[in-house]
Order: structure tokens, then sequence, then C-alpha cells
């Protein structure tokens, strides 16, 4: 099975206010998402992140989250908030955690 996510906004706290979204901590949104991601998506099926999926942390912290997701093969594309990882971008492909991050992705899913 082939997911799609984006705008996870791990780490900004602000996000919680500006969309409104239903949680009083960063822990308690981190675990949500973290928590509806696993019942969705399993260990073979593949994600695809369409950033941004943090706020401005570092690649240890972004780690930390991402390796209590099951899936296996998530591929990363950085979105707006990933300044840092721009000029890091190298250390998140070297990680092992992600199939490819890359600032554009082509894939043909099902023909499409």
């Amino acid at each position: 099975m082939h997911w799609f996510t984006s705008d996870q906004h791990w780490f900004h706290f602000n996000i919680i206010r500006l969309c409104n979204r239903p949680f009083s901590s960063l822990d308690e949104m981190q675990d949500v998402l973290v928590e509806n991601t696993n019942k969705l998506v399993k260990a073979n099926d593949t994600l695809y992140v369409l950033g941004p999926d943090s706020f401005e942390k570092s690649l240890n912290e972004d780690l930390r989250i991402w390796n209590r997701i099951n899936c296996q093969n998530i591929y990363l594309v950085p979105g707006n908030h990933h300044r840092k990882l721009h000029s890091d971008i190298g250390a998140y492909r070297l990680s092992g955690r992600f199939k490819a991050v890359e600032y554009e992705f082509h894939h043909k899913i099902n023909g499409q």
C-alpha cells in the first residue's frame, strides 16, 4: 500500500494554535501523529512524506520521531521549514532511515 502525508510539523508548538490542532502539548501532538500513522501504515507499506515534517530541529531529534514509525519504506521530500536540512541533506540520506531524501521525486504508482 502507498501512503502520502505532509505537514506533521514535529517540534512546532505554534502549529497547534495556528492550525487549531486539538492538542495541549507538543508531546501529545507528536504521540498522536505517530500512533495514527502506525495504525494505518504497515512496516512493508510505502510512505511518502511531502514536507515539512519538522520545524528546524536536528537530525537526531527528527530521527527520534521517525524511528517510532513502523514503516520501513519512507521517502522524504523536504518542505519549507527544512532550512537546516537543506545544508545537511546528506546526513538525512546517510541516516539509513529513509529510502530517499530528494527535493523533487518522480515515481509511478500503478501506472500513474
